[in-house]
């Protein structure tokens, strides 16, 4: 620096939120971050839907809880709760692609994985698709009440007839 000085530096915003980075592929193995969700979503003509992909974040805030009159719920997700870089997750359906008649309800702070379509809304507006989105996992728990965790075990078998290979060979 030539002239000036160190206070004449600008200091950076701390409450502008820092953009994160896009990560995932979409797929349930790796699942799309609310950063890679909002891009693919921006990138859509309006009123055009992506493929199905998944999504994970967690619960930053809640517009509307699940409830049966509708059965789905409107809520922002990002990748560590806050509101920095937040995807919009917009009225999707619950637990196994059904609408909601009952059962655990979702909070702030939740993990989700949102199995679904995403669209750019009105061109300003990237989102999921009303009722074509739906919870795959809440908090590590799906449908069938297992895990979204794909189990382990040990491999057995030879693929002989008399000693076939297990599913995990």
């Amino acid at each position: 620096v030539k002239e000036g000085s160190i206070e004449d530096v600008p200091e950076e915003n701390p409450e502008t939120p820092t953009p994160g980075e896009a990560k995932g592929k979409g797929t349930l193995e790796d699942p799309f971050n609310s950063i890679a969700a909002n891009q693919l979503a921006s990138s859509l003509a309006d009123g055009a839907e992506s493929d199905m992909v998944y999504i994970k974040g967690k619960i930053s805030t809640i517009k509307e809880e699940f409830g049966t009159q509708f059965g789905n719920a409107t809520f922002y997700i990002s990748d560590d709760g806050t509101d920095n870089g937040t995807f919009y997750v917009f009225r999707t359906l619950y637990l196994g692609n059904q609408k909601y008649s009952g059962g655990e309800n979702i909070k702030v702070g939740d993990e989700v994985i949102i199995c679904g379509r995403v669209t750019n809304y009105m061109g300003n507006t990237p989102e999921t698709v009303t009722n074509k989105s739906y919870i795959y996992s809440l908090n590590g728990k799906t449908a069938d009440g297992g895990s979204d965790t794909p189990a382990t075990g040990e491999a057995k078998g030879n693929g002989t007839l008399e000693d076939p290979f297990n599913s995990i060979a």
